[in-house]
């Protein structure tokens, strides 16, 4: 299942963890957030490359307060 930021709630995940459903659902930005990923956001200096299209994948486990556990959190970035 994809959402929007909308759908980011305990609730949703927590229904689709129950049922085994793979979800992926944006997150609002937070000043948590930022702070783990802001650096990974930042586009290098410099034309693309010519070999093509880059991306950068980080994968880390957050927990927000609303939160009963961490979960996952992919995060898909173009260079």
């Amino acid at each position: 299942m994809r959402a929007y930021a909308a759908f980011a709630n305990p609730e949703t995940y927590e229904y689709c963890e129950a049922r085994q459903i793979t979800y992926f659902i944006r997150l609002p930005s937070n000043a948590n957030l930022m702070r783990l990923l802001g650096h990974h956001l930042n586009r290098p200096v410099g034309r693309p490359p010519k070999s093509g299209i880059q991306v950068k994948v980080v994968d880390l486990q957050y927990q927000a307060k609303s939160w009963h556990k961490p979960r996952r959190l992919p995060l898909g970035k173009r260079m």
